[in-house]
C-alpha cells in the first residue's frame, strides 16, 4: 500500500495498492502522488456555484480536491456560456488551469426580422431553445436578383444579449453587366467579384473601372468609373477613349510625347487640341 505525503494525493480512480501474482506485480510502476487543488475559481456574475464529481479530501489541515476532480459550472436563467466555451474545469496536479470561471453571458432573443427580398436568418450553432448563446451567428440570405451591398455583412452576431446591429442587412437589387467599352477602350475591371457568373450580376457599390490604351484618354470631365446602385449603373453608356495624351508640352516627331515643363495641353494627331490653365507643377 502506497501513501502520499501531506499536500499530495493520488489522482481520481488511481489505487494505492499493488499486488503480486504469478511472479509479477500488478503494475509496472508505483502510483504517482500529485499536488492537490484548492477550491475551484469563484463563479462569474449570473453563475451558480459549481458541482464537483468527487468529494474533497483532508490534507494540510484543510479540505482540497485531488487531481482529476471536475468542477461543472451552470448559469442563471437567460444566461449561458458563449459558443465554444466549456462549462467545466479540471484539477490537474494542483492547478485548475485558470483563475477565472467561465463567464455567464446574457442570451439573445431572435435576430432582427429579415428585410425585403430576403429570407429569415439561419443560426450557427442551431438553437436548442428560443434564445441564442453569445457568439451565435445569424446568417441572412437574399432572394434571387438581390444581394447585400459591397462592404455590408450578411451576418449578425449575438454578444451578451445584443445583436451586433439592430436591423437586418438590406438586399438591394443587383446590376447586370455594365455598358460595353468603346472600340478604343479596355473592358472594365471590378474591385469585387460578381454575385453570379451566368449571367454576370453585381452588387450595389460595385465599381466598374474602364481604362484606355496608351496615347488615348478620357475627356477631362469624364470619369473612368461606373457604380452599381440598387439594380442600375449610374450611366447607360461607358466612358469613351479619345486619341490624345495630356501633357505640359507636345514633343517628338508625332507630337504625341510629353514634356512636362510648360502649359497644360493635349497632344493629338500632330497638333495641339486644347490649352488650359498654367500649372506650376507637372502632372500627367
Amino acid at each position: 500500500m502506497y501513501n502520499c505525503m501531506e499536500g499530495y494525493k493520488l489522482a481520481v480512480n488511481v489505487g494505492n495498492t499493488m499486488s503480486c501474482g504469478n511472479g509479477a506485480w500488478s503494475m509496472n510502476s508505483s502510483p504517482t502522488c500529485l499536488p492537490v487543488c484548492g477550491d475551484p475559481p469563484t463563479p462569474s456574475s449570473n453563475g451558480n456555484q459549481p458541482t464537483l464529481n468527487v468529494a474533497q479530501v483532508q490534507t494540510l489541515g484543510g479540505w482540497y480536491y485531488i487531481s482529476g476532480s471536475v468542477a461543472t459550472y451552470t448559469c442563471t436563467t437567460n444566461h449561458s456560456f458563449a459558443v465554444g466555451v466549456g462549462s467545466t474545469l479540471t484539477c490537474n496536479a494542483g492547478d485548475w488551469g485558470t483563475d477565472h470561471a467561465p463567464r455567464c453571458l446574457e442570451m439573445c432573443v431572435d435576430a432582427p426580422e429579415h428585410s425585403s427580398h430576403s429570407f429569415p436568418p439561419t443560426y450557427t450553432p442551431s438553437p436548442t431553445t428560443v434564445t441564442h448563446k453569445s457568439g451565435t451567428i445569424a446568417l441572412y440570405h437574399c432572394g434571387a436578383g438581390y444581394a447585400v451591398a459591397v462592404g455590408v455583412s450578411n451576418t449578425l452576431t449575438c454578444n451578451d444579449g445584443r445583436w451586433f446591429e439592430p436591423l437586418a442587412p438590406l438586399c438591394p437589387a443587383v446590376c447586370g453587366s455594365p455598358p460595353p467599352s468603346g472600340s478604343s477602350g479596355f473592358d472594365p475591371t471590378y474591385q469585387v467579384p460578381p454575385v453570379t457568373q451566368q449571367p454576370q450580376t453585381y452588387r450595389t457599390g460595385t465599381v466598374a473601372t474602364y481604362t484606355c490604351p496608351p496615347t488615348y484618354r478620357f475627356l477631362d470631365e469624364v470619369s473612368g468609373d461606373l457604380i452599381c446602385n440598387n439594380g442600375a449603373w449610374n450611366a447607360t453608356f461607358s466612358p469613351r477613349c479619345r486619341p490624345g495624351i495630356r501633357c505640359m508640352k507636345c514633343v517628338g516627331e508625332t507630337h504625341q510625347e510629353c514634356d512636362n515643363s510648360g502649359t497644360f495641353i493635349t497632344c493629338q494627331n500632330n497638333q495641339v487640341i486644347t490649352k488650359t490653365i498654367f500649372l506650376k507643377q507637372s502632372y500627367i
